[in-house]
């Protein structure tokens, strides 16, 4: 009886490994589902990151909250630097639709284009530095 339990167990676990690729596909698909709410695209890159690197550890500290009004690394107060990424999270998250879903650069909002402005001339920056480096050598 246990050999045929082990059995069905084994044909059970190869069937659904024929099909892990293509349940990875979905989740993904639904992550990036512009029409779903937030949090249930968030729960399917949290789903994601778990499967490729393992739950998250957790983190052991000394119980005390974090004082906003503490210096923080870059010497701004830790609750201005939480808010900075938090916006810049905000209008990375819509340039990524603009540019996923082919919005013309036309119909972008001022603020997002400022930010893909500011890429495309800190490229370019770059790219002069290379260049000026590379006459110097």
């Amino acid at each position: 009886m246990e050999m045929a339990r082990l059995n069905l167990v084994n044909r059970v676990q190869f069937r659904a490994q024929m099909y892990e690729e293509e349940a990875v596909d979905l989740v993904r698909a639904m992550m990036y589902a512009d029409e779903a709410p937030m949090g249930h695209r968030l729960q399917c890159a949290q789903q994601i990151v778990q499967w490729a690197r393992g739950s998250v550890k957790t983190w052991n500290h000394d119980g005390e909250t974090i004082n906003p009004a503490a210096p923080g690394p870059a010497g701004l107060p830790v609750g201005e630097t939480i808010e900075a990424a938090r916006a810049a999270v905000e209008v990375f998250s819509r340039f990524d639709r603009n540019v996923r879903l082919n919005i013309p650069y036309a119909d972008w909002d001022d603020e997002v284009k400022a930010l893909a402005e500011a890429a495309a001339f800190a490229e370019v920056a770059e790219a002069d530095e290379a260049d000026e480096a590379e006459a110097a050598d």
